[in-house]
């Protein structure tokens, strides 16, 4: 036998054998990403499926399942563009439903116009016109023509985050209990994985901290979440979900001493078979009703919600709420407000500008009023859910909004605890806030990164002594063991890239992380000493090494060690922004937010024994860092302010101004007990432009006041009156606006 006949025989051996090994990798891949997907474990779905993918980038089945796990998990940008790719392919025709998606995503975005025309193509290329796609994108259209007409109708409240409560996982389902005490369920790591349970808080000095597991729930498995208590809190019931999310209403019932043990409630509410969530315990005109959500076949679309009358100690057969209520989409979380006789809910299907809703219907259990969508900034262009409210208008919802912390450009993942407090509307709706917080990009993210398991390895501690330039000038000192380790296996021409990769990692993520730095902390004092106070928002990572627990307690104590590397910054200059006595008033102020491995990479090694894998490959070491992901500036307390809690006379010298036209801001603030109205304002010269920002003013707030002066052919000392009239008052407010035209 000849050379090259074996060398033929042997290449194609080799091709047949990579065929073979290709294929079983596809089949491994496939068979994961399926098994992901159906138990609704989006991100290990997407994993796999991305991998499938660059194994065949032509397979538009796999782009599509792709593209709907991506949706799954919230990464919308990513979906659009796998669903981008499935709608321009040649078999677009098979996967209609992507540009219906590529639709809905853009209306999350706030990108209206694009999702109107998108869903006109739609319509008018889908061939199965009885489809629930069909028939939701006929009420998106509808829709659309109503948004404008939503956003302008908006409500005078301020949505703020709990961001004492809130993290980069699940927070949602808040309720007071008592003055002192809220109630809310939250996703938070264990010592493998996550899970669902209910907490509480305590209110101090006007803040809620101090969560603390709920000891009547406390769960070793599945999740418990959406607790809800009867009027004399004597009984109360929650929703009880296996991995899959399925999940059984249960009930405890107080004894003596304590809490008899959940028992589930009859087939009459947990029809088997069918979800059964969201409960809310009401009492409506001396009956007590059980409002809950069910997706069960005799309903009117897919999640409806359900009430049951509880009587002589047992719940009635659970009713649907009715077609005025329910909708052939989602109907979910309600919450039944005594003040205001009405049922809010949320929705993905009544007239919205976002995703998820919510509404309020007014009635009672026997007949609903046609949904009214509760306006903005109650709802956002994402998911809004949870609303509660209680009879003093003080409130709680959970939100995917813009400025969620896990909002990033891959995905939104958790929603976030808001509250507010509702008011009258507004004929001119604005910021109620004196100011508003100004973004600011100073080499952001600026990221750090760190050795395995440092600060204080081995300890549950959440706080260290190092600081971060303590830990990096350790870290710089293992660059050589990184060097040795990580290639030591490979050799030739893949030792020497493998030996590339770890110096690329220490000069393009390590060393400039800290060069970053320093530009960091020069701007951030600069904007300090100008009398800015600055929030700072900073991500905490691991690598999935030991416990989700433990990954989380490690990237605290990193974010600490930035924490304490900024106290002794240049001898100490941030130190009195930090305790709150620079002589400016500017305060520094940090939100920490620790993911532990949560959003590591898959495919680093969590073995304790494979140490160049799990320790020393640059792809776990990128994932051990911190990030500075935004920084709040809050101006300080501007000069043309005024306070007043009663109508007068007051002054405000403009000093020396030139040019065409100058505008400033009076902010206003009522520091009376009581709230005022404003029925006009007016200035006595044409000259000076005027626009507000409220007409309301409740006790605290202020009153923002744009002024602009046409300054053509002025000059000298100038007087200008503008007046407040207050409504049912004959009193003015008059500010005599003072200055000097150069």
């Amino acid at each position: 036998m000849s050379r090259l006949l074996v060398k033929n025989i042997i290449l194609s051996f080799c091709f047949v054998l990579c065929a073979f090994t290709l294929n079983a990798q596809k089949k491994e891949y496939a068979k994961w990403a399926e098994d992901a997907f159906v138990q609704g474990d989006f991100i290990s779905a997407a994993n796999s499926y991305q991998k499938l993918f660059e194994l065949d980038s032509t397979n538009i089945a796999v782009a599509f399942k792709l593209a709907e796990s991506y949706r799954g998990y919230k990464a919308f940008k990513k979906a659009y563009s796998y669903y981008e790719l499935v709608n321009v392919s040649a078999q677009r025709a098979n996967y209609s439903e992507a540009l219906y998606w590529m639709a809905m995503i853009n209306k999350m975005l706030e990108n209206y116009a694009l999702s109107e025309k998108q869903l006109a193509t739609y319509l008018k290329e889908a061939k199965n016109k009885s489809s629930f796609y069909y028939v939701s994108a006929v009420q998106e259209l509808k829709v659309a023509k109503e948004i404008p007409l939503i956003i302008k109708d908006s409500v005078n409240c301020t949505v703020f985050p709990v961001s004492t409560l809130n993290t980069t996982h699940a927070e949602f389902s808040a309720q007071l209990h008592n003055d002192s005490t809220l109630l809310f369920s939250a996703m938070r790591p264990k010592q493998k994985g996550y899970a669902v349970d209910v907490y509480e808080a305590q209110v101090k000095d006007s803040v809620w901290q101090n969560e603390v597991l709920y000891s009547v729930l406390k769960k070793e498995k599945g999740n418990a979440a959406n607790i809800t208590f009867n009027k004399d809190k004597s009984r109360f019931i929650f929703a009880d979900c296996d991995e899959k999310q399925m999940c059984v209403l249960k009930e405890c019932v107080r004894t003596d001493s304590s809490w008899t043990n959940p028992k589930p409630l009859g087939d009459q509410i947990n029809l088997m078979g069918f979800n059964n969530t969201h409960p809310h315990w009401a009492s409506i005109a001396d009956k007590e009703i059980l409002f809950f959500t069910s997706n069960r076949t005799s309903g009117k679309g897919k999640l409806d919600i359900w009430y049951s009358e509880l009587k002589n100690g047992e719940f009635s057969t659970a009713k649907n709420a009715g077609s005025s209520i329910n909708t052939p989409g989602d109907e979910i979380t309600p919450f039944y407000s005594i003040a205001d006789s009405a049922l809010y809910f949320s929705s993905d299907w009544h007239a919205g500008v976002g995703g998820t809703d919510i509404f309020y219907s007014k009635g009672n259990i026997n007949s609903f009023a046609a949904p009214k969508n509760a306006g903005v900034p109650i709802n956002s262009s994402r998911n809004d859910q949870y609303f509660y409210i209680d009879e003093q208008g003080k409130g709680f919802l959970s939100s995917l909004r813009v400025g969620t912390l896990s909002d990033n450009e891959d995905a939104i993942c958790c929603a976030d605890l808001y509250t507010f407090s509702k008011h009258k509307k507004v004929v001119l709706p604005n910021d109620t806030l004196p100011y508003k917080l100004i973004e600011a990009y100073v080499e952001l993210p600026l990221v750090l990164y760190f050795h395995n398991d440092e600060p204080n390895p081995r300890t549950r501690d959440t706080l260290t002594k190092f600081t971060y330039m303590e830990t990096y000038a350790a870290y710089k000192k293992l660059q050589p063991d990184y060097l040795t380790k990580y290639p030591e296996v490979l050799e030739g021409e893949q030792k020497q890239l493998a030996s590339d990769e770890v110096q690329y990692f220490f000069d393009n993520h390590v060393d400039l992380g800290v060069e970053n730095l320093h530009k960091f902390t020069t701007e951030l004092i600069g904007y300090l000493e100008q009398g800015y106070s600055a929030e700072v928002l900073i991500k905490g990572f691991a690598s999935p090494l030991t416990t989700s627990s433990y990954n989380v307690n490690l990237s605290l104590r990193r974010i600490s060690s930035l924490m304490n590397y900024l106290k002794v910054y240049q001898g100490g200059v941030y130190v009195p922004y930090f305790n709150g006595t620079a002589a400016n008033g500017a305060k520094l102020s940090f939100i920490k937010n620790p993911n532990g491995e949560y959003k590591s990479a898959t495919g680093v090694s969590d073995d304790y024994y494979d140490v160049r894998n799990s320790i020393y490959n640059p792809r776990a070491a990128i994932e051990r860092r911190i990030e500075v992901v935004r920084v709040n500036l809050i101006p300080k307390e501007p000069k043309e302010i005024a306070y007043f809690d009663n109508f007068r006379k007051m002054e405000i010298d403009l000093d020396t101004i030139s040019g065409d036209k100058v505008s400033h801001k009076i902010y206003l603030k009522n520091t009376s007990k009581e709230s005022w109205t404003v029925e006009s304002i007016g200035a006595d010269c044409s000259c000076t432009q005027l626009k507000w920002d409220k007409q309301v003013v409740q006790s605290g707030d202020y009153l923002v006041l744009d002024f602009t002066i046409d300054l053509t052919a002025k000059k000298g000392e100038k007087h200008n009156i503008i007046s407040l009239k207050k409504s049912n008052n004959k009193e003015y407010q008059a500010i005599e606006l003072k200055y000097f035209v150069q």
